[in-house]
């Protein structure tokens, strides 16, 4: 799968030659198990940390909304990478106030990137556990 994260925080942390020092490989941390966070459905306010895009299987860009809790609980909501005034992508732009112009290019880090967000969550149940999914157009600035 070919990823690329646009939010420069997360570049440093993904780095795989940030982990080589000396021909050696630092072993990784210790992870403690958790109980499963619950996140009720409805109305929630985060702030947008990361955006990914990727182009397995499709070309999507990805919105990460990082809760406002202690417990650093990030939600993610995909949208196709294409920009229009009917493309759901581009309808996410609009509501952050950029108007939308044929041939024209955007930044969509540097359009979403760290703004305090509200949206709506709905929880769908899967053979793998209950998950909470962002409403796409629910997604907008506080």
């Amino acid at each position: 799968m070919n990823y690329r994260i646009m939010s420069h925080d997360i570049r440093d942390y993904i780095d795989p030659l940030k982990d080589v020092k000396n021909n050696e490989v630092k072993n990784m941390k210790k992870i403690k198990a958790t109980k499963a966070k619950i996140i009720e459905e409805g109305r929630h306010e985060g702030e947008i940390c990361h955006i990914i895009e990727r182009e397995e299987p499709y070309h999507y860009v990805d919105v990460v909304v990082r809760l406002p809790d202690d417990t650093g609980t990030e939600l993610k909501r995909g949208y196709p990478a294409a920009i229009s005034e009917a493309s759901a992508l581009g309808r996410l732009l609009m509501r952050f106030g950029i108007a939308i112009k044929e041939d024209a290019e955007y930044d969509v880090e540097k359009a979403l990137l760290g703004k305090k967000v509200c949206f709506l969550t709905i929880n769908k149940k899967t053979e793998k556990g209950t998950f909470a999914d962002i409403v796409p157009e629910s997604l907008k600035p506080l």
